[in-house]
């Protein structure tokens, strides 16, 4: 019925409460890693392009096993977070 379809979606109902605290935890989450890339990106200057690499004065374009974690992360939870 349609009175019980809306009490799902109500906030006094735990589950969908629950639920609704760990989607705006995962999509925090998903918005901080872009800026954490970066800025592993910038501070170990391990860049993904070559000409970037040169423009910032990189010594060793390679990438770098923090920046990859980083970057590995971020792309599972674009992947797997609807």
């Amino acid at each position: 019925t349609p009175d019980k379809m809306s009490n799902l979606w109500s906030l006094d109902n735990p589950v969908f409460t629950d639920f609704a605290f760990y989607a705006g935890v995962l999509a925090a989450k998903v918005l901080i890693m872009a800026p954490l890339t970066g800025y592993y990106r910038m501070s170990r200057k391990a860049f993904a392009n070559p000409e970037d690499a040169k423009a910032y004065g990189a010594k060793d374009p390679k990438g770098n096993e923090d920046v990859e974690r980083v970057r590995r992360a971020h792309q599972n939870d674009l992947e797997n977070i609807p």
